[in-house]
């Protein structure tokens, strides 16, 4: 076989070129590896928490805001009684399930959160005091919603301005408020809000009105996922706290937008002294709650996307200069009898193997570094196994694509052209 030998320096030149070349697109996977991973999990946390971690059903469910500040309901009983008039025209019309009212919605901007007691044994002793967010809310709103009742009973009609003061808890006010000692919230007092004393004054008396009996325990609005921490709640009917604006929550049956328009024509329709707001379906206002953490999804997707093309544009690099440089090996190979097919496996596997050492250095240096990663990707969870197992499955098939061209044209050179080649 013909040809001039190479001296033995521009053989290691040759070997330590393609090492470093190899290194290069081993380490550029790598760090595609580490932005891959970080994103998924990113965008699985944002799945997470706008779907199965959701303590309610946003679907089919419509909001609209009224206003009862005006004079024709300037006393609680007057709101009340409109409250009720207005659910139970909306009650009547075509397409719509149930209807609920509710001083504040989830994920809505709210007021500063309230401060609670809890009531001990002895008689006027605070036993804990914490932070919580108060909702008065109808008896119908957790049904409209779909929330489950862990313990204890929801709401009842009777529950209003002539009956004892009574409240319901989320999991989380449940777990923060009496977990020292563990007990069972539903049957202790609580007092909420504008009748917590302030300052160095931490006591009730044992019989004061504010004290409110716990009756029941649901779950939380939105699980502790990842994207966001849940909230402690405090909800009490709405007949005995009766707010000068109310969320009216109406869940439909068939097409939103055509039970939309009749909720509005009815609305239209109730005499004036009030103010109505734009009917929004609850969907678009969990949507708008996580639009900061879908913009960094979808940042964190860019940046992926973008690695994982550099990433693999260094791969294609290094596998089509390998079809270049390797003619002749290529050539004596098919000259004893390698199969097209044996020296096509030899390109993939090289990409194959440059894409595994990758692979690893970025699984292994997302793992070490995970917490550092997770605060730099809004807190999620990077060590779960599905972002990982998809992430190698995407870079398989990327590194398959990039390898594709090379060893097709490292059997489309004539073997007596090769054997030819410099």
């Amino acid at each position: 076989i013909s040809g001039r030998a190479q001296k033995p320096g521009s053989v290691a030149l040759l070997r330590t070129t393609r090492f470093l070349r190899g290194a290069l697109g081993a380490v550029q996977i790598g760090l595609a590896t580490v932005i891959v991973i970080g994103a998924g999990g990113l965008l699985r946390s944002l799945h997470e928490a706008t779907g199965d971690a959701l303590g309610f059903d946003p679907a089919n469910v419509l909001t609209v805001q009224v206003g009862l500040a005006s004079s024709p309901f300037s006393t609680p009983a007057e709101r009340a009684g409109r409250v009720a008039l207005v659910t139970e025209r909306l009650e009547a019309v075509p397409g719509v399930f149930s209807v609920a009212a509710a001083g504040s919605l989830p994920f809505e901007e709210r007021l500063g959160p309230a401060e609670i007691l809890v009531r001990g044994e002895d008689d006027g002793h605070q036993t804990l005091s914490a932070t919580v967010n108060v909702r008065a809310v109808s008896p119908a709103y957790f049904y409209t919603l779909r929330q489950r009742l862990s313990e204890g009973r929801w709401f009842r009609p009777e529950d209003d301005e002539t009956s004892a003061p009574v409240a319901m808890i989320s999991s989380t006010a449940a777990r923060a408020l009496f977990a020292d000692p563990p007990r069972s919230p539903v049957g202790e007092a609580i007092a909420v809000g504008a009748d917590v004393p302030v300052g160095d004054e931490l006591t009730l008396p044992k019989d004061a009105p504010a004290w409110k009996t716990v009756v029941g325990v649901v779950r939380d609005e939105w699980g502790d996922s990842e994207a966001r921490a849940s909230e402690a709640v405090v909800y009490v009917p709405i007949a005995q706290a009766v707010p000068e604006e109310v969320h009216l929550v109406v869940r439909v049956d068939g097409d939103p937008l055509e039970a939309g328009s009749r909720i509005r024509t009815a609305l239209g329709e109730m005499e004036s002294g009030w103010k109505a707001g734009v009917v929004v379906p609850l969907n678009d206002r969990v949507q708008d709650a996580y639009s900061g953490e879908r913009f960094g999804a979808v940042l964190a997707a860019a940046f992926a996307a973008l690695a994982l093309v550099i990433s693999l544009v260094g791969l294609f690099g290094v596998l089509a200069h390998a079809a270049t440089t390797r003619v002749r090996e290529w050539g004596l190979r098919r000259a004893v009898g390698a199969t097209d097919g044996e020296i096509r496996g030899s390109v993939v596997a090289r990409g194959a193997a440059l894409a595994v050492v990758g692979v690893i250095l970025g699984g292994v240096s997302a793992g070490l570094f995970a917490e550092g990663l997770d605060a730099v990707f809004a807190g999620v969870g990077l060590r779960t196994p599905i972002v990982y197992a998809g992430t190698v499955t995407l870079l398989t098939a990327a590194v398959l694509m990039a390898s594709a061209w090379p060893a097709r044209r490292s059997v489309a050179v004539d073997v007596v052209s090769a054997l030819r080649a410099d």
